[in-house]
C-alpha cells in the first residue's frame, strides 16, 4: 500500500485495519500536501487518528490532532496549519496545549483558589458562594479563563440583574442632518457597589462619531466587533421597557 498519497476523505474511509501480524501497533500514512508532516495513524482495531510531526529547536515532536471521523481531512488540515504557524512564531504547539489544559475554569478557580481567601477575609463570603452556585457556574463554570469573552460578561450580568430593582440611567446625544435624525452616541450608566458606596459609572457606551465601543472591565473597542454586544443590549432595553422598567424622557437641551 502507498504510504504517502494526498488524503481525501473517500481515500481514508476505504483504508483498511492494519495488519494484526505487524509487529507495529499502527500503521502511519503521510499526507501529501502543503502541510508537512500531517499523518494518518491506523489501528490493528481499524481507528483512525491524525497527528502531526514536526521539528523544535532540533528535537523531533508530535502532536495528536483529532480521530478520523470526528474531523474530516480539511480540518486536520486546518488545525495542522496553525500549528505550524506556532512553530514558525517560536512556539511549541504541543506545551501550549499542555499549558492550555492546565487552566483552570471559573469553577475550579473559585473554589480552589478564591473561595478559600474570602473564607478568612469576608464575612459574607457565604454570598459570593450563593451566588457562584445560583448565576455563575451553570452558567460559566465550565469556562476556561482563556475561553471567557466580553459578551459571556454582558450576558452573565443582565442574567443577574433583577429588572424590577435595577437602577440606570441611559444618555443619547441625537443631532439633525437635513431634517433626519441619529444618534452620535448613546452611554448607559449603571450603580456599581453597595449602600452608601455605591456609585454611577459608564457602563456601556456606543460613540458612532468615533467608530468606538466601551465595555466596563473590558475598555474601547472599535464599533465593528461591538454589533453582537450591541443587539444584546438593545434587546434587553427593549425587553425592560416595554415590561415598564424604564421611564423615557426625550429633551434637546
Amino acid at each position: 500500500m502507498q504510504k504517502k498519497f494526498k488524503f481525501t476523505n473517500a481515500k481514508l474511509k476505504a483504508i483498511k485495519p492494519h495488519n494484526k501480524d505487524s509487529p507495529s501497533t499502527e500503521l502511519e500514512l503521510s499526507d501529501d500536501c502543503d502541510v508537512s508532516g500531517l499523518k494518518l495513524l491506523v489501528g490493528k482495531s481499524g481507528s483512525k487518528r491524525f497527528l502531526l510531526r514536526y521539528t523544535f529547536k532540533s528535537k523531533k515532536r508530535s502532536i495528536a490532532i483529532g480521530k478520523f471521523g470526528d474531523i474530516d481531512v480539511a480540518t486536520a488540515r486546518k488545525i495542522a496549519q496553525k500549528h505550524k504557524t506556532l512553530i514558525a512564531e517560536g512556539i511549541d504547539p504541543k506545551v501550549e496545549k499542555d499549558s492550555y489544559k492546565t487552566m483552570p475554569t471559573l469553577s475550579e478557580f473559585f473554589y480552589k483558589t478564591y473561595l478559600p481567601v474570602i473564607k478568612t477575609r469576608k464575612k459574607t463570603w457565604s454570598k459570593d458562594l450563593e451566588r457562584f452556585k445560583q448565576f455563575i457556574e451553570p452558567r460559566l463554570g465550565d469556562v476556561r479563563f482563556q475561553d471567557l469573552t466580553s459578551m459571556d460578561v454582558l450576558q452573565l450580568q443582565q442574567t443577574i440583574a433583577n429588572p424590577k430593582k435595577m437602577k440606570r440611567k441611559v444618555a443619547y446625544a441625537p443631532s439633525s442632518n437635513k431634517g433626519l435624525w441619529r444618534f452620535d452616541y448613546i452611554t448607559d450608566f449603571t450603580f456599581v457597589g453597595c449602600g452608601q458606596d455605591a456609585e454611577l459609572v459608564k457602563e456601556i457606551d456606543f460613540d458612532f462619531t468615533t467608530g468606538l465601543g466601551f465595555q466596563l472591565y473590558a475598555g474601547d473597542d472599535d464599533l465593528k466587533f461591538c454589533s453582537e454586544l450591541y443587539k444584546v443590549w438593545e434587546s434587553n432595553f427593549i425587553s425592560y421597557f416595554e415590561s415598564g422598567v424604564f421611564t423615557i424622557t426625550i429633551s434637546t437641551s
